[in-house]
């Protein structure tokens, strides 16, 4: 369902989920939908993630993180982009990942997902 104004911020958790909505003309069902297929496609990308690395895939690591980033930007996630792209980063510039960096990672992957189930509880109703 469509709805023409705004009538909050659509902050949960450091995302902002505004920008989605007003892309797409605050169609909270779609916006609910994309979001949750993120969660079906990269929920474990933390650990896909480390096993590439594990594995020295190097390419599948960072085509997985440039893929992140540009959704999560997308979808309002700037930390998760921000962490995703400094990972990718390192590893276009063949330099060893610190484990704090995955970890941050993992714990920005998981405030995504969280934050995604939250919007979609708050706002299944509208949808």
């Amino acid at each position: 369902m469509k709805t023409s104004q705004p009538q909050e911020d659509y902050q949960i958790s450091g995302i902002n989920f505004g920008g989605p909505l007003r892309n797409n003309e605050y169609d909270f069902s779609l916006v609910i939908r994309l979001v949750n297929d993120f969660i079906q496609i990269y929920k474990d990308a933390d650990n896909h993630l480390l096993t590439h690395l594990e594995h020295d895939e190097l390419e599948e690591a960072e085509r997985l993180l440039h893929n992140i980033a540009g959704v999560s930007g997308n979808f309002g996630a700037m930390d998760l982009m921000r962490t995703a792209r400094s990972v990718e980063q390192l590893i276009k510039q063949e330099k060893r990942i610190p484990d704090s960096l995955t970890t941050d990672f993992s714990t920005e992957l998981e405030n995504f997902v969280q934050a995604i189930e939250t919007f979609t509880q708050k706002y299944s109703e509208v949808a």
